[in-house]
């Protein structure tokens, strides 16, 4: 498929100026010859089923409203790594169950917030476990125990759909099983589970585990089968091309979607918030897993698409690599810098046609605060995380199919060592508005823009949504359990729409969602 590069601004380094460019950014907006409607569930979030004293929240009216208000599309349960650990019928089995097992969010919970907040659901299927609790371990190099595992699948999607009539329509194989399984064996897995599972609804949809990069060297010195002879596996490294290559060798038609999980890390909490910043913004212009996935998307030519189960930007620079909490609020992980940074992420993921499903890890989290130890609870909440901030603004400027931009006269600022654009911009439209997302990177620079008014908009102001702050450190917390001051928020604003242009000024430092009206059938009659 051919990638529609106008709209969004790959193509702008032939046009950008010098970081000393006192000219306005000149914005062209016309329809795309891309007409396939974006997909709402690009802005899905993990759930994580285990109990904590913070987990309870993910279950109050105040985050559902959250949710409805990004609003979340698509929702992940048991979330993440406890799906190859979790026991659907018996919890208190689970490697990964917490505190009171009464208290963890059952799948029947899940669904209910689900409907609540307007969200599908995705449920993943155990790949590890092939009895009642996470020691009755599945072996890999045999066959029935792949197909106990299976039935395991089958019987919980008999229960969501037939028994309890849930319709889940998303089903996942696992999470990240390429940490202790070959290319092969889970190409098998794949066709055993899809098998079992299909044969119980066979409209469901499968979403097979992916692979976006070369791995690490894993030791799943967990997974032991001492009466095994054939299993000897202290060290496991798996390559991309052939983990996906497998799938699309031994199990194409078995699966729906393929979900690599794309994490951008930028450094360690050595560095500065405008170095991170900075590497950040390189990093993700310049992402080969994210562009890997274009590749694969036109590789399977139809016969599957891409979801995208787990992203983050500078997820490792949070909580669980920290310990003392009076470092947290001025962590880059809650700061204004990684909010802008996610929203230029998830813009780049909107570039990716055959990426249909995007799940964020995790919205759950960003807005109770962390949950890890009980001492990190939060006074009041949920409270607004910059990344839920910068979504928030995605979420309401997104219309039904991406437009054209023709962005001029961007100047360019240095990440990294390299020249690029200090702008990024996308926009789409329905039959209703016009919407455009811009994001300043330029840490040094504010940038006014013109965008050229259409004469079939209406002349009513647009309706701006801005993310800023003084600082790239600017959170939305202070001290735990204390006063909580919010240093930044989301902001209304509008602008005029006469004459031939809209002017904006943007600050250092910030985001801002546009909604352009057009006019109505009666006005174009007139």
């Amino acid at each position: 498929m051919k990638r529609i590069l106008s709209f969004c601004l790959a193509t702008m380094l032939s046009v950008g100026a010098t970081s000393l460019h006192a000219d306005p950014v000149t914005i062209h907006l016309a329809p795309s010859s891309d007409t396939a409607p974006l997909n709402r569930e690009l802005l899905g979030s993990q759930y994580n089923f285990f109990s904590t004293p913070i987990r309870n929240r993910i279950k109050s009216e105040a985050l559902i409203r959250n949710w409805q208000a990004m609003p979340v599309k698509v929702m992940r349960y048991p979330g993440g790594t406890w799906g190859d650990h979790y026991v659907w019928d018996n919890p208190a089995g689970s490697y990964f169950a917490a505190g009171d097992v009464n208290s963890i969010v059952t799948p029947q919970e899940f669904i209910t917030n689900c409907r609540a907040v307007g969200a599908e659901p995705i449920f993943q299927v155990n790949t590890n476990i092939r009895g009642d609790n996470h020691k009755d371990l599945i072996n890999p190099t045999k066959i029935e125990d792949i197909r106990t595992g299976a039935e395991r699948a089958a019987r919980w999607v008999r229960e969501a759909n037939k028994r309890k009539g849930w319709n889940v329509k998303y089903w996942e194989i696992g999470n990240e099983v390429w940490i202790w399984l070959k290319p092969e064996e889970y190409a098998l897995y794949v066709v055993e589970y899809s098998k079992a599972m299909r044969a119980v609804d066979p409209t469901i949809k499968i979403i097979a585990c992916g692979l976006a990069g070369n791995t690490g060297i894993f030791h799943p010195n967990w997974l032991k089968f001492p009466d095994d002879p054939n299993w000897s596996r202290p060290d496991v490294q798996n390559n991309a091309e052939e983990w996906n290559q497998a799938l699309f060798d031994k199990a194409l038609g078995s699966f729906d979607y393929v979900a690599p999980h794309i994490y951008i890390e930028s450094g360690d909490g050595k560095m500065t918030a405008r170095e991170r910043f900075d590497k950040s913004n390189a990093m993700i212009l310049d992402n080969e897993k994210l562009g890997g996935q274009a590749v694969w998307g036109q590789k399977f030519q139809g016969k599957a698409r891409i979801a995208l189960t787990e992203w983050a930007c500078n997820f490792r620079q949070s909580v669980p690599v920290l310990r003392n909490t009076n470092e947290l609020e001025s962590h880059y992980y809650y700061s204004l810098g990684n909010g802008l940074n996610t929203g230029l992420f998830f813009g780049k993921v909107l570039e990716v046609r055959t990426i249909d499903m995007a799940i964020l890890h995790a919205l759950d989290d960003l807005q109770t605060l962390w949950y890890w130890p009980k001492k990190e609870l939060a006074k009041d909440g949920p409270l607004d995380h910059p990344i839920y901030l910068a979504m928030k603004i995605w979420g309401g400027h997104l219309g039904k199919t991406p437009m054209q931009v023709d962005a001029r006269n961007i100047p360019n600022v240095e990440f990294s060592g390299k020249a690029r654009p200090s702008l990024y911009t996308y926009a789409s439209e329905d039959a209703s508005n016009v919407y455009m997302v811009a994001i300043n990177l330029n840490a040094d620079k504010e940038l006014d823009l013109d965008i050229a008014r259409d004469p079939k908009w209406s002349s009513s102001p647009a309706a701006l949504t801005w993310m800023k702050g003084a600082a790239l450190e600017d959170t939305n917390f202070s001290a735990w359990n204390g006063a909580a001051p919010l240093k930044i928020m989301l902001t209304t604003d509008s602008v005029p729409v006469t004459g031939e242009n809209i002017r904006i000024k943007m600050p250092l430092y910030s985001m801002v969602g546009i909604i352009i009206k057009k006019q109505t059938a009666q006005a174009n009659a007139h």
